[in-house]
């Protein structure tokens, strides 16, 4: 008796999830094949969901599964950030990515981002994210502004954005050491004055002056 019930709950449970799937891929099936739809969009509609790995400061490894049986164009775009399932910063792309994610499959990408969130830690290999939202209009103009410039003038002016950090506190933020044990600043004032450069461009309020 046990394991009919059993067999008729997991009957139950593979017809609900094909009816999501159905459902979806009807509603995923409207959207354009010739144009690029934004992860941050699909994930919200339930067609994909997002998560990703910690590499560096620099890049993370995402992973985006597709929940529908059609074939979607996807963009990362600069200012989608991934949510990070801990106590560590959450990771913003910096720059643009495109890929096609064929039906009920995943696509693998390393990403190029900068961290947001400075007062946590900065995420590392075994640091999982999931999920994914855009970010501040402001953070965005700026990612799409600084999209092909170093990545420390990026992350210079998303922590004075993102966390309202001065250029001191940008600078005491971030540090390297080398094979003998000494220590120096992974920003520079150039880095900094960049950076403050962008922002005034775009009229973006800032205390990197200071």
């Amino acid at each position: 008796m046990f394991g009919k019930l059993t067999d008729l709950y997991i009957d139950w449970k593979e017809a609900r999830k094909e009816r999501k799937i159905v459902e979806l891929t009807e509603r995923a099936s409207m959207l354009s094949q010739n144009k690029e739809h934004d992860l941050v969009l699909l994930y919200n509609e339930g067609f994909v969901n997002a998560r990703a790995t910690g590499r560096s400061i620099t890049e993370i490894e995402s992973e985006v599964q597709s929940f529908v049986r059609t074939v979607i164009n996807v963009v990362v775009l600069p200012g989608t950030y991934f949510i990070a399932d801990g106590n560590h910063q959450n990771m913003v792309v910096r720059r643009e990515s495109s890929f096609k994610l064929y039906p009920m499959d995943n696509e693998k990408r390393t990403l190029q981002t900068s961290c947001i969130n400075a007062t946590l830690e900065i995420p590392r290999e075994m640091n999982y994210f999931d999920g994914v939202r855009m970010t501040h209009p402001d953070l965005v103009r700026f990612l799409e502004k600084a999209e092909f410039k170093d990545p420390m003038t990026v992350q210079a002016g998303v922590w004075a954005i993102s966390d309202d950090f001065t250029a001191f506190d940008i600078k005491n933020r971030l540090s390297s050491v080398d094979d003998y044990g000494n220590y120096s600043q992974s920003i520079s004032d150039d880095h900094i004055e960049e950076a403050r450069g962008i922002l005034d461009e775009l009229r973006i309020p800032h205390r990197l002056y200071n």
